[in-house]
């Protein structure tokens, strides 16, 4: 950096003095070095905000994560699951402190839309599956009722029977009796009671 010294002025007036500065090219280079490193900083600084909000986001998802999970945990140990114990131990094992706990609980506790999405995939699923079995539990009902009916009109065409025949005849209506009883266990919502008092009656009276 140069700097220079012109005089100014002439005549009955006083000359002055001004000063010029001349930068060279190495002042040019070391101020565009200044601003480089000064946008530089400031880019930094942008950035280390935006890095700390992040942080302080997923903080707080953490912790509504960890309450999340020692709430379940909590309950599970409620039902006393043997399948989720080593779960339930491991969770309660690490307890949040109490400073952070509360907070993140009153988070935890409004289910998010995820969450009551999840639950409700969880229920269809579940009575997808009751509905299944329900409807093998009628279609087998069904192939039932058709070997009933197939059987008594079988015991029905049979006439003049000899002593032998009712024996047979005896039997056959014992098995349709039992084809009978294992279609309303089935069927029945409530455990059915097989019962043979009929038919031990009817062989009690033959003999």
């Amino acid at each position: 950096m140069v700097t220079r010294v012109a005089h100014i002025g002439g005549g009955a007036r006083p000359a002055k003095s001004l000063k010029i500065t001349i930068l060279s090219h190495t002042d040019i280079q070391k101020f565009r070095s200044e601003c480089t490193l000064m946008e530089i900083n400031q880019e930094l600084q942008l950035q280390l905000e935006k890095y700390k909000q992040d942080f302080r986001d997923l903080t707080e998802k953490f912790l509504i994560s960890q309450a999340t999970a020692y709430s379940l945990a909590n309950h599970l140990q409620k039902y006393k699951c043997e399948a989720c114990k080593d779960i339930v131990e491991s969770v309660l094992g690490e307890k949040l402190p109490v400073e952070l706990r509360r907070p993140a609980e009153k988070l935890a506790e409004k289910p998010t839309l995820d969450e009551r999405l999840r639950t409700c995939d969880v229920l269809i699923r579940s009575q997808a599956r009751e509905l299944t079995q329900l409807r093998q539990t009628l279609q087998d009902g069904k192939d039932d009722s058709v070997l009933l009916k197939q059987h008594l009109k079988d015991l029905l065409t049979h006439n003049d029977l000899d002593n032998h025949q009712r024996q047979g005849f005896r039997e056959s209506l014992s098995e349709g009796y039992r084809l009978a009883e294992r279609l309303a266990c089935k069927l029945s919502p409530e455990p059915y009671l097989f019962s043979t008092e009929p038919f031990l009656c009817t062989e009690q009276q033959q003999k």
